[in-house]
């Protein structure tokens, strides 16, 4: 048995909150039964997904070093005709990603922190004597590793945003 439902193209553009485009962000329909393909916006900040069910009750909008956003797709329930829906998406930028390096006994140690190795958005930094140590918001998705040449590298860890902490090996 195959039910089929009514969709409708959803086009629009991805913003900041100085309406800049953003290019790059991903953007999906949330609330359909099954896996549909996101969109990605174009230098010009636009995004278009061709057939939406009328079952999706949301579009969400991600892109690197931004707060994740959403648009509420109700509006077009209430429509019976099949039209295009066009939608504005603004995206916050994410606050700086602030952590701490720690050697193996869980105390606070200065030592190299690189995130997004070899990547467009690569950071490195170096932590503070007391450990702690920021990075770019655009390092959000990316893996962050500390390192010091007497004790090795951390385990890796991906970013989500907030705090993180890295944990150095023991020297040796």
């Amino acid at each position: 048995l195959l039910v089929l439902s009514a969709a409708e193209a959803i086009h629009g553009a991805v913003v900041d909150t100085e309406d800049r485009p953003i290019a790059g962000a991903t953007v999906a329909a949330v609330g359909v039964a099954w896996d549909m393909p996101p969109a990605t916006s174009d230098a010009a900040g636009e995004f278009r997904l061709t057939t939406v069910p009328h079952d999706a009750t949301s579009l969400v909008a991600a892109a690197r070093g931004y707060r994740t956003a959403s648009a509420s797709l109700a509006a077009r329930a209430q429509s019976s005709a099949p039209t295009e829906h066009v939608v504005r998406l603004r995206l916050v930028l994410a606050p700086p990603i602030e952590g701490n390096v720690v050697d193996s006994d869980g105390q606070p140690i200065a030592a190299r922190v690189v995130a997004c190795e070899g990547e467009r958005f690569a950071a490195e930094t170096t932590s503070a004597h007391d450990g702690t140590f920021e990075l770019p918001p655009s390092a959000i998705g990316c893996i962050a590793i500390a390192s010091r040449d007497d004790s090795g590298a951390s385990e890796p860890m991906t970013l989500t945003g907030g705090h993180v902490t890295l944990r150095l090996p023991a020297g040796g």
